[in-house]
């Protein structure tokens, strides 16, 4: 085999490979929310059929639902007005291989039905949830079932190292400053009209006046997270 044949082995392999990676991945391209009598069911058009796990947290009221690691292609704007039950939802990663929906509620519910459906055009598939309202007891009810399809706790894919303390060489006199930029992940703070995440706000301030600082001389710096995830407040 020749070196040009080689060489174009070699690319259609990748090419190969790039393929089966992006999808193996599943992506949600599309929300929708529906208000029906008595009932009120949020959607998630995907790619392709997905594990997932839902539950229900009081004080406020929401649903949450836990899915593998997704990309979210939908857009994700504030609602102006709730959609029957739903006052407003959100999406981000919640911990290493496992991303999270929030659904803001309006009252207390129970999840009445939920499923996906398959055998869309080149393998997408459809997520539903319909939720009812049920008084504030039936809400204590409800929330001690969890739903759940072929649910796995995500296992994250290398293993985590704790966190070695922040040592300083004998004699360093610099203080040490933690900048802890708030939100990330799955909690986005507040939301701007054009669709602006308060998280990737406080992120982008975090990470300029980190190298301020550095500039100085004066201090070490470190932030307690470098990226959009959720950091739990423990």
């Amino acid at each position: 085999m020749n070196s040009f044949n080689r060489f174009g082995l070699v690319i259609a392999l990748f090419l190969s490979l790039t393929t089966l990676a992006q999808a193996s991945a599943p992506e949600v391209t599309k929300v929708r929310i529906g208000v029906h009598p008595g009932k009120t069911r949020l959607v998630l058009e995907t790619t392709q059929a997905f594990p997932y796990r839902v539950f229900l947290l009081g004080n406020p009221y929401r649903v949450v639902i836990d899915l593998p690691n997704m990309s979210w292609r939908a857009p994700l704007l504030p609602m102006k007005k709730p959609a029957g039950l739903v006052s407003n939802y959100r999406f981000g990663l919640f911990q290493p291989g496992n991303s999270r929906v929030v659904i803001d509620l309006t009252e207390p519910v129970k999840v009445a039905r939920h499923a996906i459906l398959g055998g869309g055009k080149a393998g997408s598939s459809r997520f539903f949830i319909d939720l009812e309202p049920v008084t504030k007891a039936g809400f204590e009810i409800a929330r001690a079932t969890v739903h759940s399809r072929q649910w796995k706790v995500p296992q994250p894919t290398a293993r985590v190292k704790p966190r070695k303390p922040i040592l300083k060489e004998r004699g360093d006199r610099r203080h040490v400053i933690m900048i802890d930029p708030g939100h990330g992940g799955v909690d986005p703070g507040a939301i701007g009209p054009n669709g602006t995440f308060e998280s990737r706000v406080t992120l982008s301030v975090a990470k300029h006046l980190k190298k301020a600082l550095e500039r100085t001389g004066k201090y070490i710096v470190k932030l307690s997270r470098d990226r959009d995830i959720y950091i739990p407040l423990r």
